[in-house]
């Protein structure tokens, strides 16, 4: 933050915190773990080191974040729905309708087999 290409614990607590969303967060441990050389500041080198030797927190922050954007969607969405809607036992989802629902190509055949249903047919024969 302050160019010279360390982190100190409060410039590493306030991005982690800021990027969390989570102010109260106390990083100071994870600090520590990551500060080999007990510096108190963080080289790109030492950042890294860790991340690679510990792809789990990666993976949990990556998890978080998504957890928060999930939460923040939904309760967006929730301010655009009726009452109605806001009270009914069902919810919508986040996925995609493509997702979980055929698409239909045409309208003859709604799942697109149309090979499937060669042989029955509304014409008459003549």
């Amino acid at each position: 933050m302050d160019e010279d290409g360390t982190i100190t614990a409060d410039e590493f607590a306030s991005i982690i915190q800021s990027a969390l969303g989570v102010p109260e967060l106390d990083v100071s441990m994870l600090f520590k773990e990551i500060d080999a050389d007990e510096t108190g500041k963080l080289s790109y080198d030492e950042f890294k080191d860790f991340a690679l030797k510990h792809p789990e927190y990666a993976k949990l922050f990556t998890t978080y974040l998504e957890l928060q954007r999930y939460q923040l969607d939904m309760s967006e969405e929730d301010d655009f729905e009726s009452p109605e809607i806001k009270h009914s036992p069902v919810r919508k989802t986040t996925v995609p309708v493509s997702e979980t629902t055929p698409i239909a190509r045409n309208k003859v055949c709604p799942e697109g087999n149309e090979e499937d249903h060669s042989s029955t047919s509304d014409k008459k024969d003549d």
